[in-house]
């Protein structure tokens, strides 16, 4: 398999370096990922090739950059290292910021440490065959990997938050490359079973979970999916960590082959559970944000990971019944200012939905979606309290389940389809957003007459040859390119399809996920999110919960 560094990035299991091409300039650059990073870029690679032209092929274990006469290979020796080796010519590694605070100390011919300031990041470059040579070229520190009398260097490129003595250790590059090989083949023998057709897609998809896992650092307290290794156009990073409902979309498609390393997607997140159980939007290695959240859509992921019995282990049940339970009790506590037992979002990117049309007002607004989720969730903790033999907190929950059920159908039902209100004021919001069909998760706990207008009305209004738009596509505010207001969406659509499949809708369901497996497979950059009406990828490339969804959808409904 080949990665196009265009749009994928190269990089390695637990790391927060990435190589990747520039979407600017088209250069091969070193980036970091690392949350304290005002820009992201280490280091520009360029060969001193003579004027030959050479090609860039990367793979998930190297990169070769191969002209007529030389070639140069770029391989993670841990998550830490790289190493770079080349063949009958030098390589030129430049900090691409001039006049900065960046700068160089060169320890011998063999040894430079580099302070990256922009990045924050120290690196230490060590040769054990070739030479080093540091200059100021136009202001821009500059690195040269010279090679030795036999046209070879070998060199390690390490990085740290600290300042460090690089150590020459020796390195067979080959050696190396057969490693990651076989530790990557380990990995990809992991892929849950899918359809023919979908396999190749399901391996790049496989990958971008692979190459997006970082090591425990900093806030990051396990190996964690974040959601992208891969920057944005320009030098804005900032999908370089994880939010607190994307952990649970890759812990489900982690769930079968892999239930260890799903556990610790599904608990990054509770691992910064504030005491009055509110969970932080996002968490990246250096710091989390409070000033706001996500939506509760934990009690279906659980509901979901409990397909396999690993979750169900007693130990696992208890710490994730406390949790949860701390989790919705905060919503309960703190998001419903009118006291109607009826929840809100004070935000709209508490939804998750940011920009969607149902939050041009400004308002707080009590939306279908959270409490379908909230019924779901409080239906799973009455399920864990009584696998645990807790029966009168199985019922309360339940009790609460039912209560939450009916004022959804009181309160947000109008007509033939649920609407969202302003809290307080209780005046209806208008809006043709998706985030209004959400309760067809609910599947078969949403009574029939409900649940068949929902779906009538989706078909009608929101279902395109590409999948589900975010926004009706007849809405006079469907922007096929607006974030939320139009593209199609990894999650919302596996929550759709789950909500489908549950409630006995099976042809449908298998038709959405066979859809938006489709239009994943004809534009295989695992996008953030996808144009309803082109196809065409928007916004982030290599996007953690596009590639999970990708495969739980194909493994589950089209296996």
């Amino acid at each position: 398999m080949e990665i196009d560094l265009n749009i994928l990035p190269f990089s390695f299991y637990g790391s927060y370096l990435v190589i990747a091409r520039d979407p600017e300039d088209g250069e091969l650059y070193l980036y970091t990922v690392h949350g304290d990073a005002k820009s992201p870029k280490l280091l520009k690679f360029s060969p001193t090739s003579d004027g030959q032209q050479y090609d860039v092929r990367a793979y998930p274990w190297c990169v070769e950059l191969n002209a007529e006469s030389w070639r140069i290979r770029v391989v993670f020796r841990s998550h830490k290292q790289l190493v770079v080796a080349g063949d009958g010519c030098d390589l030129q590694l430049r900090v691409p910021y001039a006049g900065t605070y960046s700068r160089g100390v060169k320890l011998d011919n063999q040894r430079i440490k580099l302070l990256v300031w922009e990045a924050r990041r120290w690196l230490g470059i060590s040769t054990t065959v070739g030479e080093l040579d540091l200059s100021d070229v136009d202001g821009y520190v500059t690195v040269r990997l010279r090679h030795d009398n036999t046209g070879k260097f070998v060199a390690i490129i390490e990085e740290a938050n600290h300042e460090f003595i690089p150590e020459r250790t020796y390195v067979d590059v080959d050696e190396v490359i057969e490693a990651t090989q076989k530790l990557y083949s380990r990995w990809e023998a992991k892929l849950p079973s899918l359809p023919d057709e979908l396999v190749e897609v399901a391996k790049l998809a496989w990958y971008v979970l692979w190459v997006n896992t970082v090591a425990p650092e900093g806030y990051l307290q396990r190996y964690t999916v974040i959601c992208s290794k891969r920057h944005k156009i320009g030098d804005i990073l900032w999908a370089n960590g994880i939010w607190a409902w994307d952990h649970c979309f890759h812990a489900i498609a982690l769930r079968d082959t892999m239930p260890e390393l799903a556990w610790e997607q599904f608990m990054v997140m509770f691992d910064h559970q504030a005491t009055d159980g509110k969970l932080p939007d996002y968490v990246k290695d250096t710091h989390l944000l409070w000033a706001f959240t996500k939506p509760p859509c934990h009690g279906w992921a659980y509901s979901k990971l409990m397909q396999n019995e690993f979750f169900t282990d007693r130990s696992r049940l208890c710490d994730v019944l406390e949790r949860l339970e701390y989790w919705t009790n905060w919503w309960f506590t703190m998001r419903d200012d009118d006291s109607d037992g009826i929840c809100q979002y004070n935000f709209g990117v508490e939804s998750g939905w940011d920009n969607a049309t149902v939050f041009d007002t400004r308002d707080v607004v009590e939306t279908p979606d959270l409490n379908a989720y909230l019924v779901l969730q409080l239906m799973v903790l009455s399920e864990i309290a009584e696998r645990l033999g807790k029966p009168s907190r199985a019922t309360r929950w339940h009790e609460l389940a039912i209560d939450t059920m009916e004022k959804l159908l009181s309160h947000l039902w109008e007509g033939d389809r649920f609407v969202s209100y302003v809290s307080g004021q209780h005046s209806k919001v208008v809006s043709n957003s998706l985030i209004n069909y959400m309760p067809i998760v609910l599947g078969d706990k949403l009574p029939d007459r409900y649940f068949e207008r929902l779906v009538k009305n989706l078909c009608n209004t929101m279902l395109t040859p590409n999948g589900i738009a975010t926004e009706a596509i007849n809405s006079d505010k469907f922007n096929p390119k607006g974030y939320w207001r139009g593209p199609i969406w990894a999650p919302v659509t596996h929550m759709v399809v789950d909500g489908l499949q549950r409630a006995g809708r099976h042809e449908l369901a298998r038709e959405i996920a066979r859809r938006f497996c489709k239009l994943i497979s004809n534009s295989p950059g695992m996008y953030e999110n996808y144009n309803p009406i082109t196809g065409e990828g928007n916004d982030v490339p290599a996007y953690g919960w596009t590639a999970a969804c990708f495969i739980a959808m194909a493994h589950e409904y089209l296996s």
